[in-house]
């Protein structure tokens, strides 16, 4: 291990050599944003910003993209693509630290396995270097949506959506009494009910819209036990204004396709 860790701080010393990394002035000069303070920050908290502030994108070496969004809660969200085009969830915790002078990103998972990186920014984005290991990962730095219109994105998805598209259906006939409904509530949760006349299903949980604007995060829960967690359903936001909703199932295995078994995987809905 020790070994290792000498070998990864020799690494980062030598892409700090060698790759454009860049100052606190530099970078915010790459950057979208403004930052308050400036190049007066330590270090820890220039990357602290930094992350919080992109959208920070790789593909791995199984060709899966990986998207991760930093919050201010510690919390990591990261959204995988696989070569389909199908999107998974997960979450970490996360922190930046010091080794050796060096500033470190730890990601963290809920049975506390860690990992750490040592960080080195650049003006396209940030290069990661296990320190474990000889493992690199190199992080595409995009902007944020202003918080205006996340904000506005909120208050549009508040309400009642019924869907108005044709289901497309193979295993039931007679698509008339198919229905397909979401209430998303001011503070964060929602219900979504669908079926037919002969049968209708329920789903409950919490949600909230990606910080890159583009996916809707419903963390679904046990009707009659709210702790328990049942996953996280990930659907992109083809279309959002405060009179339309388009939303694409992305994930790859679905109740509510499966139910329809939809072949477009899109829904239309109204208020």
């Amino acid at each position: 291990m020790k070994t290792s860790a000498c070998s990864a701080v020799c690494m980062a010393m030598a892409i700090l050599l060698c790759a454009p990394a860049v100052g606190a002035t530099d970078l915010f000069n790459c950057r979208d944003y403004v930052v308050e303070g400036g190049s007066n920050l330590s270090k820890t908290k220039r990357i602290e910003k930094d992350l919080k502030s992109g959208i920070w994108t790789t593909t791995t070496s199984g060709r899966h993209e990986e998207t991760y969004l930093f919050t201010d809660d510690g919390l990591v969200q990261i959204l995988v693509t696989n070569e389909q085009g199908f999107k998974t969830y997960q979450s970490k915790n996360w922190e930046i630290t010091e080794f050796n002078g060096l500033p470190v990103l730890t990601l963290s998972k809920l049975d506390r396995k860690k990992r750490q990186w040592i960080v080195v920014q650049t003006c396209e984005g940030i290069t990661l270097t296990d320190l474990a290991g000889n493992m690199q990962l190199w992080l595409d730095y995009q902007p944020l949506r202003s918080s205006s219109e996340l904000n506005l994105f909120q208050a549009y998805l508040s309400g009642e959506w019924t869907n108005v598209s044709a289901f497309e259906t193979e295993r039931k006939k007679g698509t008339d009494s198919n229905f397909l409904r979401y209430q998303f509530s001011v503070d964060g949760y929602f219900s979504c009910e669908y079926g037919n006349q002969s049968e209708t299903i329920t789903e409950n949980g919490t949600w909230e819209i990606s910080k890159d604007g583009q996916f809707l995060l419903l963390q679904i829960t046990e009707s009659n036990a709210p702790e328990n967690g049942l996953g996280t359903a990930v659907i992109r936001i083809a279309h959002l204004d405060e009179h339309g909703l388009v939303l694409e199932q992305v994930m790859k295995t679905n109740v509510i396709n499966d139910f329809f078994a939809a072949t477009n995987k899109t829904f239309t809905f109204i208020k």
